[in-house]
């Protein structure tokens, strides 16, 4: 094994296994079964990657026809094998103890080889694929593994470890000989499973609960998407842990009431096809505001003095309340009050009635974004 550290974010290593003699790593060659066979298996091809791991690609392929070599081919037995060791190094968080995948060969390649290498880095900087290409080429381990005139193939892949902070990128060759044939492959269906779809029901100031859903890619990203006027917005992404395929999955608080519709989207890899869940429905309803300690009793009182004795009421929300007065069917404010900023309490005073007869007051605190209006019982006064 080649090591090569440049600074103290990056390290990077090269290695190559061969049938035959030369190798750059101290490890045993790895044989291919096509000669004791007879056979000679399929090389699969035509694999989607991402833009990280596509831009790899281009620039390993620039250099190779600098240097009068062919360019290589994405393979997704090599993309696979480079996405299960991206994983397994960010999951363990390693850094100068970085190693190769010891069953490099065969998780890279199928027995129809002749060799297999493998570049690997890590680093705290820019996902950049020039710098990483030029990182390798300024390695004498990883220029070799580049320039080798052999390869036929490549598989490129990359993850980051639990925060973030760190991205390992994997890059493997191939080597096929020309009579192996070609086929196209079909990425992975992929499962999103233990999604909760049941409606919630909750208030405004609040989140939907928490749900923890498992992607059977066991890599790249989910994101939570919301319904707007049709079209479906990402709200926020989260990684797919590797070790087990789970995301944890967090609402955003709610400030206005309404309905909103939610669901998990994984957009695909170069191993697994792009999938979405079933919806989940999310009702915010307006919080509830209370008027206390109003005397809603029958009163009676003549002509002249006020319709009712005063009222000292409670407001939870320490709004503005109204006093009420019912005329010809509809209620009229005829009073407003503003309640002690602290405690909420605050005395309602009745007008002077001038004629006899029966009149009909309430209490009323009026809806905003985020409370439900609130009134009281009608209080009668009967005026003689």
């Amino acid at each position: 094994m080649v090591k090569h550290s440049i600074r103290r974010t990056l390290i990077a290593l090269a290695c190559a296994l061969a049938t035959t003699a030369t190798t750059l790593a101290a490890a045993p060659a790895a044989t291919s079964t096509t000669a004791s066979t007879g056979v000679t298996p399929a090389v699969t091809t035509a694999v989607q990657l991402d833009a990280l791991s596509q831009a790899i690609v281009n620039e390993t392929n620039k250099i190779r026809a600098a240097h009068g070599l062919k360019k290589v081919t994405v393979n997704t037995k090599a993309t696979q094998g480079s996405a299960q060791w991206a994983g397994f190094l960010a999951s363990k968080n390693l850094r100068a103890d970085m190693y190769h995948d010891p069953q490099l060969f065969t998780t890279t390649a199928t027995s129809a080889a002749t060799r297999a290498g493998e570049n690997i880095l890590y680093t705290s900087g820019s996902a950049d694929a020039a710098r990483f290409l030029s990182l390798w080429m300024n390695s004498p381990g990883h220029r070799a593994n580049i320039l080798r005139p052999e390869w036929t193939h490549i598989g490129v892949a990359w993850d980051r470890n639990s925060d973030g902070t760190y991205l390992y990128a994997v890059q493997r060759f191939v080597a096929y000989p020309s009579s192996a044939t070609t086929r196209t492959a079909t990425p992975q269906k992929t499962r999103i499973a233990g999604y909760n779809t049941s409606k919630k029901t909750i208030t405004v100031g609040q989140a939907a609960p928490k749900d923890v859903v498992a992607v059977s890619a066991r890599n790249g990203k989910i994101s939570l998407q919301r319904k707007t006027n049709g079209t479906w917005k990402t709200v926020r992404t989260v990684a797919v842990k590797t070790s087990n395929g789970k995301a944890a999955i967090l609402y955003p608080t709610h400030k206005t009431a309404g309905t909103y519709t939610y669901r998990i989207r994984y957009g695909g890899s170069s191993t697994h096809k792009a999938a979405v869940s079933a919806t989940k429905k999310v009702v915010v309803r307006k919080k509830t505001q209370k008027i206390t300690g109003y005397n809603a009793s029958t009163r009676s009182t003549v002509k002249g003095r006020v319709a009712a004795p005063r009222d000292v009421v409670t407001i939870s929300t320490k709004r503005t309340v109204a006093l009420q007065l019912k005329k010809g069917g509809t209620w009229k404010t005829v009073k407003r009050f503003t309640p002690n900023s602290r405690t909420g309490k605050v005395g309602v005073t009745y007008p002077k009635v001038t004629r006899t007869g029966t009149y009909t007051y309430r209490l009323k605190v009026g809806s905003t974004k985020t409370y439900n209006a609130v009134t009281t019982r009608a209080k009668t006064v009967r005026v003689r």
